[in-house]
């Protein structure tokens, strides 16, 4: 199924076509009105990773064939209980939009007894029969409801006794001191990490082949000539013309390697360039086996010291004291073409517009130069956000009961210390008072939150509300309730919000 999304989204199907939307987005109400005469049957499935297309594929058509008309699907590991789709399914079924709701089988829904008693729970509520494909389950019957239990209980101690195998297994690796994952520049023989000296690499113009351990020392004497991570990568890029993948899901060009600066930073400090043999490298306490491979050095310790002294040096120079605009969208906006994130153009006046561009142009490994002014993207994040202004009122919504106010809990106090000194008619009467003042409190504490749970409302479906907050609460709240907008050629191609 090529070109599919890792977000959920629903396909919609209209005389045995699947029309799959941009994933996140709502149907037109004219495809939902052809619908109203149709037994509406929701169809759910999962897959763990992008390279299971094809068995995405085989889902949907599975489900197709057993009369869904809409079908749901994530791409997430079935441990995760906050799938999108997953929970779009059992709120339909909940809110008692749906006929009937089929998946393939348990396994593919959950391996969490909470979520599967939770959609047990909605379908007996809502009286709506959820099926199981190659289980037989139907969540109607209590054999049904004892045979999805048992698989449920069955598929979580799969997922744990994998991960009990794959545990021991890299104890083994570590006790046996293994080399495992190869920096770039190195690949493992025999257990131990070595220069990879293959071709790698031909130039054109000279005809030159190259290997990485020799393009790997490359980078390392440009860091030493240039002194910044930027400028290794520009460079080096400009010479090999790398990019980070094709530019397009369909393209046929070849995808070759890419360097982030962090990324360049990280291999830079890697132990296994001077000789060493490293586990968790990442970890506050990393696991260092000392010259595991001396002759396979690809700088001395001399040279590593000098690298953390250049990049700590740059590091306070540039990341300390240095005053940076608050730009509310900025890690939202991801390119199209490369995947990458999109940062602003600054400018030299505060009152010239803002722009955002691919990082990746900047440093050459992606070819869309083109720019997308801050206030277009805004002005889309916004409309997104006013046309789901239910769904955001309904999250700001206090879940808990609302305290009561301090007047009414100190005549509560009251309260008790009368009914504690015994009958007496002019302590009865006493209470019978206090009792109608708390009773007359709490009314009004109960019009006021209802009021403002109805300003809310208008005010999120007003777009002048959000537009005119102040920069640091709009990024807090677009970074809480969106989560992408991808621009392709200076164009908001798509936003996917997180409600």
């Amino acid at each position: 199924m090529a070109g599919f999304s890792a977000h959920p989204t629903r396909i919609l199907l209209l005389c045995g076509v699947g029309v799959p939307p941009a994933p996140g987005t709502l149907f037109a109400s004219k495809a939902l009105k052809q619908m109203n005469n149709i037994k509406r049957i929701i169809g759910y499935t999962r897959i763990s990773r992008k390279s299971q297309a094809g068995s995405l594929e085989q889902h949907i058509e599975r489900l197709k064939a057993a009369g869904a008309t809409e079908i749901y699907y994530d791409v997430a590991s079935r441990s995760n209980n906050h799938r999108s789709g997953l929970n779009q399914v059992l709120a339909l079924i909940g809110n008692k939009q749906v006929d009937e709701a089929l998946f393939i089988r348990i396994d593919r829904m959950t391996d969490s007894p909470s979520v599967l008693e939770k959609a047990i729970k909605l379908c007996l509520e809502s009286r709506v029969v959820v099926r199981g494909l190659d289980d037989n389950i139907d969540f109607t019957t209590v054999g049904g409801r004892l045979h999805a239990r048992i698989l449920c209980d069955l598929a979580r101690a799969e997922v744990e006794r994998l991960s009990e195998r794959v545990k021991y297994g890299w104890e083994h690796v570590r006790q046996q001191r293994k080399a495992v994952s190869p920096p770039f520049g190195y690949r493992v023989l025999d257990g131990r990490h070595q220069l990879d000296q293959k071709p790698f690499l031909c130039l054109l113009d000279s005809r030159e082949e190259l290997s990485k351990a020799e393009m790997a020392r490359e980078l390392i004497d440009l860091f030493f000539e240039l002194r910044s991570l930027q400028g290794v990568i520009k460079r080096f890029n400009q010479k090999y013309g790398l990019q980070r993948r094709a530019n397009t899901p369909h393209s046929t060009k070849r995808s070759n390697f890419y360097w982030c600066r962090a990324g360049l930073a990280r291999w830079l400090r890697n132990p296994v360039l001077c000789g060493h043999l490293v586990y968790f490298p990442n970890s506050e306490a990393p696991l260092i086996t000392w010259d595991a491979h001396p002759d396979q050095r690809l700088i001395s310790d001399e040279e590593h010291l000098e690298i953390k002294k250049i990049l700590e040096s740059n590091y306070k120079l540039r990341g300390w004291g240095v005053y940076s605009p608050l730009y509310p969208l900025s890690g939202l906006i991801i390119c199209a073409e490369c995947g990458h994130r999109c940062y602003c153009q600054k400018s030299g006046s505060k009152n010239r517009p803002i722009y955002y561009q691919c990082s990746n142009y900047r440093l050459r490994a992606c070819g869309v130069k083109k720019t997308i002014r801050a206030s277009v993207v805004e002005q889309a994040v916004v409309e997104a956000l006013v046309a789901r202004s239910d769904e955001i009122a309904r999250l700001a919504e206090v879940v808990e009961e609302n305290p009561e106010p301090l007047e009414v809990q100190s005549l509560r106090n009251q309260l008790a210390g009368l009914k504690a000194l015994g009958k007496n008619p002019a302590i009865d009467t006493a209470i019978a008072q206090i009792e109608e003042q708390i009773a007359r409190l709490l009314r009004q504490h109960t019009q006021k939150v209802n009021v403002d749970s109805t300003l809310i409302d208008k005010v999120l479906s007003n777009r002048s509300y959000w537009l005119t907050l102040p920069d640091k609460e709009k990024r807090q709240l677009y970074h809480d309730l969106v989560e992408k907008i991808v621009v392709k050629e200076g164009v908001v191609a798509q936003i996917i919000l997180k409600v």
